[in-house]
């Protein structure tokens, strides 16, 4: 572009040192986002970082937002790879769309084989993520996407992850933001410009000088001085506005004298904006009728799209855009683009209103027909007149349909809500309500609600209207308005007689909801002869089984009945990783958790783990992972607890997910009562307080639970006293008294002991036990048996030896410790020195192997008391690593890539090579090479 050309390089010098600096060093993590009011020269920046980084040696990925393509799902994504992919080898091609890379295929509509054909909101990102990466491992990026104001969300929200991520990658990212104009994203926008990536420049207003500079470059006139302040004045120093007066200048040979001056401040910048619509009309008028439906199309102003809009011939068409281009009018690429936005922007200013709208609908009629996609027809329906049109309605639903596949459920609300208000006739109303309030639940939007309750009322099919009411039923257990949920799954029931496996969808719905109301779930004859009876032979049946299960190991049923179950549940022995929902596909695994069943759980907590990594499904690797530490802490593997946790919350940090953080606190509490670290319990409790809208949840006991463990840790009895008694509460309203869910009876018991409650300690000690023995699981049988002991004193050691034989069958390897230990120092109080020695050595050496500090240091204090003190294990380089260190060298010892364990744990490649570096250290190794015998010269080695 012409005018552009002349504004390069002139009193941009700052600017041009950061685009410089951040293409030099790619790499470093530099994102430059250049911003400022239309024609400030923002466009020339990115151009002249466009040639700088291609004359450097990078691969140049462009793209621009587009004022009418705001509502096109991943539009500017694939502006900056499609055509970047189209011109790769495929089999290169298919090299760059492995692996993670793969979970970017549904916003690129590129198939796969074995692929999903929908894409997730979380992993959709993630996968872009990873082609960006793995194409820049080849050759650096840079990416480039002017107009950010008007990129689509989806977009626009990538752009914000790839920020966050890009330190220790070789992309630099460069962006183009017109601060004049109202964005489609505010929200979005503000947070782009809050990642602490990003640096901000902000081009200023040319001199006097900077004017002369221009004009020195168009004419070979010396201007006068008085005509230079008058064209710095009328344009206010705008580089597009001067490039724009300049041509009007040289077109009507206007002299650049002081006679001129006058004549130039008579002009106003409204006139040099649309110079260009000007000169458009001095065009013959297929020229105008070429420009408009570019206008109208751009940035998807394919030759043939424009010829269909014009109704032209391809020969006039071709000799139109000849001459635009000769205009400076249209830029010489294709598909067909305007020199700057602004003469996009003055083009569409000409047409009047209806004719604008109309011009629109005749696009989405051709796009529709040319095999577009139906999003890219609703993108131009969304700025045509509501007319009734049911053709308009199929196209909205087909449309949010595709932005739903291709994981952008946001755009899919803008596309439903359009067809809403077309409006749909009756019969289709329901066709448009359900997919909107299921993509407004995806997006967080109270309309939801609304929507889905009338597409549960109006639907023209029961099952219509039962599938609206279990998607309803679900917001409003999210919304906790769970008592609703539970009244509208009764009354779905009806709806969904014929359809039996939806029918039981919505038992094992209801199931759920009661508990998360806080009230205990109905288990009637009913659902009890179906607990009897499916055999499990389809998914909905194993779905109910599964929360069958749930309920009655809640309410304390034991295992002999609650084990079957389960067994029908379990396809092969395994998960079953069709089920609709996380919490569904898990249950199978917390049962068996909470059944001492530790390993058959853990193995099945493994599937679900190789699942989230293999889809790149954030929520589920974070709950996998946290139901994972919670196995490894009940069977003594902390160190497994701790890397599962760190896995947890380093996935929850980099994406920004804070779902689970009360269960992840929880569990990082109790691994710090056992390190010592109680200041450090402290702080993390302190951090994470119970929300309001959680009060009451069943979640927040395992959190008081903790607070309380930490409390009896300080012996602050009053504070532990309140805190167990707070769980108990929240249990027992949602009807759960399974004492291996939260064990808070015993804790409570403890605290009343060292408040001197006696009576009130035996109460509770006693009832622990009870319900312990109801249950039929050793382990919550021996904690019950430990806290007897403690709180009635004659039945010591009777209550700790029982305890000591029933966690000999429990897999739970650290309550077995300290029951040992226990036993070992009432031994050694009773005069039994002797065996009370062998106990306290087994409790020993089973603390070092769990790996607890607090239990280890118990048990030598009691044999110091004994007159034994056995060697302390020196701590070498090995045990120095952390939990997250341990897991990351062992998965590089594997031959992993950083990359490939970046994408397995969801952080990036610079947080991978940070814990390798301190490993090396740590190991005092210099090389990749050194890590396998290096780790295996250590003492322990969690999975």
């Amino acid at each position: 572009m012409r005018g552009a050309r002349e504004g390069v390089l002139v009193e941009r010098e700052d600017e041009i040192g950061v685009l410089s600096h951040a293409i030099a060093s790619v790499g470093d993590g530099d994102v430059v986002l250049v911003e400022g009011p239309a024609g400030i020269g923002k466009s020339t920046l990115l151009e002249f970082a466009a040639q700088l980084a291609s004359a450097q040696g990078l691969v140049v990925l462009k793209a621009r937002g587009g004022e009418l393509e705001q509502e096109f799902s991943f539009g500017v994504v694939r502006q900056l790879f499609m055509r970047h992919l189209a011109r790769l080898p495929a089999s290169r091609r298919v090299e760059v769309l492995n692996g993670a890379a793969a979970l970017a295929l549904p916003a690129l509509e590129l198939g796969a084989d074995g692929q999903r054909s929908r894409g997730d909101p979380e992993s959709v990102p993630h996968g872009l993520y990873w082609l960006a990466a793995g194409l820049a491992a080849v050759r650096p990026l840079l990416i480039s996407v002017d107009d950010v104001q008007w990129v689509d969300t989806p977009s626009l929200h990538w752009l914000a992850y790839l920020a966050r991520r890009i330190e220790g990658v070789p992309i630099a990212i460069v962006l183009g933001l017109r601060s004049s104009d109202a964005a489609t994203d505010p929200d979005g926008i503000a947070a782009l410009r809050t990642e602490k990536t990003v640096r901000g420049v902000v081009p200023s207003p040319l001199s006097v000088d900077g004017v002369a500079t221009m004009v020195g470059r168009r004419f070979s006139q010396r201007p006068d001085p008085e005509f230079l302040a008058a064209c710095h004045e009328v344009t206010a120093g705008n580089p597009f506005l001067v490039s724009e007066l300049l041509q009007t200048v040289e077109s009507e040979e206007i002299p650049v004298t002081r006679v001129s001056a006058d004549h130039i401040r008579r002009l106003a910048p409204e006139a040099i904006a649309h110079a260009a619509v000007t000169r458009l009309s001095r065009l013959p008028g297929d020229a105008r009728a070429v420009a408009v439906a570019t206008a109208i199309l751009e940035p998807h102003a394919e030759v043939r799209y424009v010829t269909g809009l014009t109704g032209l011939s391809q020969g006039t068409v071709a000799r139109a855009i000849d001459a635009l281009i000769e205009a400076n009018i249209l830029a010489p690429v294709r598909p067909l683009t305007f020199a700057h936005p602004i003469m996009q922007t003055a083009v569409l200013a000409e047409l009047p209103p209806a004719q604008t709208a109309e011009t629109h609908k005749r696009a989405a009629r051709l796009l529709s027909d040319g095999h577009a996609g139906p999003e890219l027809a609703a993108t131009h329906l969304g700025q045509s007149e509501h007319s009734g049109d049911q053709w308009a309605v199929e196209v909205l639903i087909a449309a949010g349909a595709q932005a739903q596949a291709r994981g952008a459920p946001q755009t899919a609300v803008v596309h439903l809500r359009r067809g809403l208000a077309e409006p749909p006739d009756p019969p289709q109303r329901a066709a448009v309500l359900l997919p909107l309030g299921l993509a407004e639940f995806a997006t967080q939007r109270p309309a939801a609600i609304d929507h889905l309750r009338e597409a549960s009322q109006i639907g023209p099919t029961p099952a219509i209207r039962a599938t609206a009411a279990l998607a309803l039923a679900q917001v409003l257990v999210a919304v906790g308005e769970a008592s609703a949920a539970c009244q509208l799954l009764e009354t779905a029931r009806e709806d969904a007689a014929s359809d039996r496996e939806l029918g039981l969808a919505i038992d094992a719905y209801l199931i759920s909801a009661q508990i998360n109301g806080r009230v205990p779930p109905v288990l009637d004859e009913r659902l009890s002869r179906l607990a009897r009876e499916l055999p499990g032979s389809t998914v909905a049946e194993r779905m109910l089984l599964a929360h069958i299960a749930n309920a009655l190991q809640l309410r304390n049923r034991p295992l002999h009945e609650l084990l079957p179950i389960v067994e029908r549940v379990l396809k092969d022995g395994a998960l079953d990783l069709d089920q609709p929902d996380l919490f569904s596909a898990g249950l199978p695994a917390t049962v068996l958790m909470a059944a001492d069943e530790l390993d058959a759980s853990d193995r099945l907590v493994a599937t679900l783990l190789e699942h989230a990594r293999e889809r790149a499904l954030l929520p589920s690797f974070v709950y996998a992972s946290l139901v994972r530490a919670e196995i490894a802490l009940r069977a003594g593997n902390l160190a497994l607890a701790q890397t599962s946790v760190d896995d947890a919350q380093a996935a929850s940090h980099e994406h920004s997910l804070d779902y689970f953080m009360l269960l992840a606190t929880s569990i990082e509490v109790r691994l710090a009562i056992e390190s010592n670290a109680l200041a450090h319990a402290r702080a993390r409790l302190g951090k994470f307080p119970i929300p309001p809208q959680l009060a009451g949840a069943a979640i927040t006991a395992y959190l008081e639970h903790a607070r309380g463990a930490l409390a009896l840790a300080r012996r602050d009895f009053r504070e532990a006293s309140l805190a167990f008694a707070a769980a108990g509460r929240v249990l027992e309203t949602c009807g759960i008294t399974n004492p291996a869910i939260v064990p808070w009876q015993v804790g409570a018991a403890l605290a009343q002991a060292g408040l001197g409650n006696a009576y009130e300690a035996g109460r509770l000690a006693t009832d622990a036990l009870r319900l312990a023995r109801a249950c039929e699981c050793p382990t919550p049988i021996g904690n019950a048996l430990r806290g007897l002991a403690v709180v009635d004193p004659a039945r010591r050691l009777g209550a700790l030896r029982e305890a000591v034989t029933v966690l000999r069958e429990s897999p739970a390897r650290l309550q077995r410790a300290y029951a040992l230990a226990e036993l070992g120092a009432a031994l050694r109080r009773a005069g039994e020195r002797s065996v009370g020695r062998e106990n306290l050595l087994e409790a020993l050496e089973l603390a070092r192997r769990c790996g607890s500090l607090r239990l280890e240091r118990f048990a030598r204090e009691e044999l110091a008391a004994l007159g034994t003190r056995p060697r302390r294990a020196e701590r070498s380089g090995h045990d120095a690593l952390t939990a997250s260190e341990n897991r990351v060298a062992r998965m590089a010892a594997e031959g992993m890539s950083n990359a490939e364990i970046a994408q397995a744990l969801f952080v990036t490649s610079k947080t991978v090579e940070t814990h390798l570096s301190r490993t090396y250290a740590k190991l005092r190794i210099s090389s990749r090479r050194a890590l396998p015998s290096a780790l295996d010269s250590g003492d322990s080695s969690p999975p």
